[in-house]
């Protein structure tokens, strides 16, 4: 074991909570987890090495073997299986003469079936040394070792002191906001005339956002346009990529989809010009009227039957910048709570709404015991569930804003946000939008002056545990084994530690604060038009991330929202992802979601299964990923 190893683990609190992340950043380390290195870990954080080891092996991320200088993981996902990903996989195993699990003689590479990489909406998706690579083609299989790099390091730590720490001055807390935010303007109104987002989530990474980039950066550089270009988030629209937003002061916001590096010159040439015609271009204008040929957004098929609430940032903010979410309204719903609403004025505009949580939060509240906790469970492993990620890689204020006003309803002081091990981007982008607010007093001690305080940590999750279950996910934070408690148990009454503990997802937090906005604003229409997040994926024309009212249809959702079918194939029925799991057949297409007992809370996938797949193979690959 070298000292790189003795490095990550000083990094680590040496306490048995920390037993789970602790084998990950070592398992990055070495690429395995070697006897040695679970025996320094088990000594780091005070647990026997057999109990370590035992624990290790009840989670299928953890690796005890060492594999090839190159890992190659192929999704077995039901969306990438209906893809073709199963093909890939069979292919790579006749070219490497090996079988699926193994390492080829000379120990150059080894070849996995994966677990589903939740980036459903690009399906097939390999993922090679690390890094994930959407709609694989045959051709690309064969071109593999293109792919092949060196393993990319975490960037999950970040600490509040090494930003710029400001005092908000204020004697309230919308004051000491609109402080926050004033500065927020001025530092925007001294930014570059052009502003470039690079559609850089996940889903961008996988399909060469990176390159994009840097394209953008030297091309703008060498015309001397005072410009900036970022690395932004999707809207949504996954299979529109490599897609770019432009911003620029006096024009709409501009969304151009399907966009390459060749496009690049054209694109700057026709922004810069006499204002021609952006129509050799694809893509809309964020505005009612359209802008210089691009139609606006609402009459594009994938954006008009949705309804943005929750995702109405996604795709226009830089992800990194608390300016940007402090100028589009971010913690606005905060502060408004911290001045004029109790926790129970909160609960009761929570339930009113019809949303989940509340009876859990406060359940929690009214509980004796002391701490409380707070837990956002962001796994989100299972196949065709792919919407939390992208809220957290889109909008992380927002989430934390959320989860803020949730913990204050539920009288909790601390919270721990746990994100699935795989899910790098989100993490690394909540840490920074967590440090950032910590920076400036949105977490800690008397939030915005407020006697509210609230400690958020962020924890890296193991893949492994019964998906969506917060009986085994608990014992995961805690250090434990990956099973299921098998006493019943109420976490708001009794959860981690044996503290009352609330635990809810992404989307639930992401949607608080629209909510609680408009119920501030006394808009009781929009508290009644509550929307829902849907992973649309497998085999249509438009897969993505959708935001509609629950009075839209199946049919609705997948042939207008999603395009339909790829090649025009027929539709055998839908896999409904989430915590109910089951296929509709074509005679709920027109029922509305909320009307379907298989959409209700914890539903979040829809994965349309066309005429002439297997159900038995179906089956099977769900059983091989849940």
């Amino acid at each position: 074991m070298d000292d790189s190893v003795r490095l990550r683990l000083a990094g680590f609190p040496r306490e048995r909570t920390w037993l789970l992340p602790a084998l990950l950043a070592v398992q990055e380390t070495e690429g395995w987890l070697s006897s040695e290195a679970l025996t320094a870990v088990a000594e780091h954080v005070r647990v026997s090495p057999s109990e370590a080891c035992a624990i290790a092996t009840d989670y299928s991320t953890f690796r005890r073997v060492k594999p090839g200088s190159h890992l190659v993981r192929v999704c077995a996902g039901l969306s990438c299986r209906l893809a073709g990903a199963a093909d890939h996989l069979r292919a790579l195993e006749d070219r490497l003469g090996i079988a699926r699990g193994h390492t080829t003689p000379d120990g150059r590479l080894t070849l996995e079936e994966a677990e589903c990489l939740s980036m459903c909406s690009l399906a097939p998706v390999l993922e090679v040394d690390g890094a994930s690579h959407g709609r694989v083609t045959s051709a690309a299989v064969e071109r593999l070792p293109m792919w092949f790099r060196t393993r990319r390091p975490w960037q999950g730590d970040v600490e509040a002191s090494e930003l710029p720490q400001i005092r908000a001055l204020g004697r309230t807390a919308q004051e000491r906001l609109a402080y926050l935010r004033s500065h927020a303007e001025a530092r925007i109104r001294q930014r570059p005339e052009f502003r470039f987002l690079v559609q850089g989530g996940s889903c961008g990474e996988a399909l060469g956002a990176g390159e994009m980039l840097k394209a953008l950066r030297l091309l703008a550089a060498m015309r001397g346009l005072d410009a900036e270009v970022l690395d932004g988030a999707c809207h949504g629209m996954c299979s529109a990529g490599i897609v770019v937003e432009v911003q620029r002061g006096g024009w709409p916001r501009l969304t151009f989809t399907h966009l390459t590096k060749d496009t690049v010159p054209d694109l700057l040439s026709a922004l810069v010009g006499s204002a021609p015609p952006l129509t050799r271009f694809t893509g809309v204008a964020w505005n009612d009227e359209g802008w210089r040929g691009l139609p606006p957004a609402s009459r594009h098929p994938f954006f008009a039957g949705q309804r943005r609430l929750i995702m109405e940032r996604c795709g226009h903010l830089h992800p990194d910048s608390l300016d940007d979410a402090l100028v589009g309204g971010g913690y606005s719903a905060l502060a408004n709570v911290l001045d004029r609403q109790t926790p129970e004025d909160v609960l009761e505009e929570v339930k009113a709404s019809g949303r989940a949580g509340a009876a859990e939060w406060e359940v929690c509240r009214n509980a004796s015991d002391a701490p409380r906790y707070f837990v956002v469970n962001g796994e989100e492993g299972a196949p065709g569930l792919f919407a939390d990620r992208h809220l957290m890689e889109g909008d992380p204020h927002r989430v934390l804003e959320g989860l803020l006003i949730a913990a204050y309803a539920a009288g909790t002081n601390r919270g721990i946000i746990h994100i699935n091990g795989a899910a790098r981007l989100p993490l690394e982008r909540m840490a920074r939008a967590c440090a950032k607010a910590r920076a400036v007093g949105l977490i800690g001690d008397r939030i915005l002056g407020s006697a509210f305080s609230f400690h958020v940590e962020i924890r890296r999750g193991v893949r492994g545990f019964v998906r969506g279950e917060e009986r085994a996910l608990l014992p995961s934070i805690e250090g434990q084994r990956a099973s299921p408690r098998t006493r019943p148990l109420r976490p708001h009454e009794s959860g981690l530690w044996g503290k009352p503990t609330v635990v809810s997802n992404v989307e639930t937090l992401a949607a608080v604060p629209p909510l609680i906005a408009a119920g501030c604003g006394g808009h009781a229409r929009e508290r009644q038009s509550a929307t829902r997040l849907f992973g649309v994926s497998g085999p249509v024309n438009c897969p993505g991330i959708v935001e509609v009212p629950s009075g839209v249809t199946l049919r609705e959702l997948v042939f207008d929202v999603a395009a339909g079918l790829r090649d025009r194939r027929s539709l055998k029925g839908v896999r409904v992802a989430g915590s109910s799991g089951v296929v509709l057949g074509p005679d709920s297409l027109d029922v509305s979601l909320g009307s379907l007992d298989a959409f209700s809370a914890g539903v979040g996938g829809v994965i349309p299964i066309p005429e002439g797949d297997s159900a038995v193979e179906i089956e099977g690959a769900l059983r091989a990923t849940v």
